[in-house]
C-alpha cells in the first residue's frame, strides 16, 4: 500500500518536483525493480545464480514426491501435512492444530486422535522433513 501511495503521490516528495509525474514515476519503478534485484533472498534471484538453492529444490521435490507416494499406498484417512493430502488426493482429515486447541479448550477429549488411530479409523504419517517447505 505504501508503494501505490508513494507511486501516485510522487510529486509532493521535493526531490521529484523538477520532474514530470511520468518521469519521476518512472525513476521510482526503476528504484523498486533495482532494490528487488538487488536482494539474493528472492527465490527468482536465488533460481538463477545460486546452485544449492537449485539442488534444495530438487532434494526437496523428491522427498515430497517420496512423502506423496508413500501415503498413497495407505488405506482411509491419514494425519499428515496437508500438501501432502492434498497433492495425493486423500481428505484433510484431521486438523492437528485445531484439534489440538479444542482439546486444550475441553471441546474434544484428550485422546480424540489416539482413539481414531486405536480404531484403525486413522493412520498418522510422518513425512520427509524436507517435504516441508521453510524458507
Amino acid at each position: 500500500m505504501g508503494l501505490g501511495l508513494a507511486f501516485t503521490q510522487i510529486l509532493l516528495w521535493p526531490v521529484a518536483r523538477p520532474l514530470r509525474s511520468e518521469q519521476a514515476q518512472a525513476i521510482l519503478l526503476l528504484a523498486v525493480c533495482v532494490r528487488l534485484l538487488a536482494s539474493k533472498q528472492l527465490q527468482p534471484v536465488r533460481l538463477v545464480f545460486d546452485r544449492s538453492f537449485i539442488n534444495d529444490i530438487a532434494m526437496r521435490e523428491r522427498a515430497m514426491t517420496d512423502s506423496v507416494e508413500r501415503v498413497r499406498r495407505i488405506p482411509g484417512d491419514v494425519l499428515c501435512p496437508a500438501l501432502v493430502s492434498y497433492r495425493v488426493g486423500k481428505p484433510f482429515a484431521v486438523d492437528a492444530f485445531n484439534a489440538h486447541q479444542r482439546i486444550l479448550a475441553g471441546a474434544l477429549p484428550k485422546d480424540a486422535i489416539a482413539a481414531r488411530v486405536a480404531a484403525g479409523t486413522l493412520t498418522i504419517v510422518e513425512v520427509d522433513q524436507h517435504a516441508h517447505w521453510s524458507h
